[in-house]
């Protein structure tokens, strides 16, 4: 899950606990989703021509 104003999240985790936050990073930066979404798109085309054949019942690929 995401949360927007990660920094002022652990601010208050660390104000209210007393825990250590200072080491604790988001795990996905906005880079990975594209690069994500851009995988997915470049799948895409492969994915609907399996689906087409198995559908036609090509039998075999």
């Amino acid at each position: 899950m995401r949360i927007a104003g990660f920094n002022r999240f652990l601010a208050q985790v660390t104000e209210y606990t007393g825990l250590e936050t200072t080491a604790l990073k988001p795990l996905a930066q906005p880079w990975m989703y594209a690069a994500v979404i851009l995988c997915g798109l470049v799948m895409l085309p492969l994915d609907v021509w399996v689906i087409a054949h198995a559908l036609q019942g090509a039998g075999g690929l």
